[in-house]
């Protein structure tokens, strides 16, 4: 399923090691690897390191490419998909980890004095949101709802993460949060009956 023949031949001597065929992947598949970030909205140095782990893998996993499953070019668009995945991930549990040097101050909520009865109904519903928001929104949206929700970025903070300007993310996080209302009320309505 490969392209051709001699794109066949070019990457079954890379999966032996051959630098100079590494070289012509380099430079056949850099674009598609480029073009595969940008819908994840990273910054321009962003995708350069996730071009670089990109093709990091490909080199530990070239050797499991079966030309009679896939096109090369699928091969390389799923590790890319991958990669980006896991850079989300890692931007969702520390955002920090982009810019170590600009601190964020969230306000931490005082639990001590809520009624036991109110924090069971407010886990029942943190668990419902987060069923909602893995299941039914977009990457993007569910990294800005977590950046903005659960790590308290402000609309700055966001924008510099996601590359996008303040109106964009303010925006979204209103149409975002009303789609998430929305969700939230037709569980309630299925479960009174």
């Amino acid at each position: 399923m490969a392209k051709n023949d001699n794109e066949l031949a070019i990457i079954r001597v890379a999966q032996e090691g051959n630098e100079a065929a590494w070289g012509e992947l380099v430079k056949r598949y850099s674009g598609l690897i480029w073009s595969a970030t940008s819908k994840y909205s990273f910054s321009y140095d962003e995708r350069e390191d996730i071009a670089q782990e990109v093709f990091l893998r490909l080199v530990k996993n070239i050797k499991d490419y079966d030309p009679d499953k896939s096109r090369f070019s699928t091969f390389v668009v799923i590790i890319t998909k991958h990669v980006c995945i896991d850079r989300l991930r890692k931007i969702i549990r520390n955002p920090e980890v982009l810019s170590p040097d600009e601190e964020e101050k969230t306000d931490i909520v005082d639990t001590r004095h809520k009624d036991p009865i109110d924090s069971i109904f407010e886990h029942e519903l943190i668990d419902l949101l987060n069923k909602i928001i893995d299941k039914k929104l977009k990457a993007e949206q569910r990294l800005l709802i977590k950046l903005f929700y659960f790590e308290g970025c402000s609309y700055s903070r966001i924008s510099s993460i996601m590359n996008r300007n303040e109106h964009w993310v303010k925006n979204t996080i209103d149409r975002t949060r009303k789609y998430l209302r929305k969700e939230l009320q037709k569980l309630k309505n299925i479960e009174k009956y």
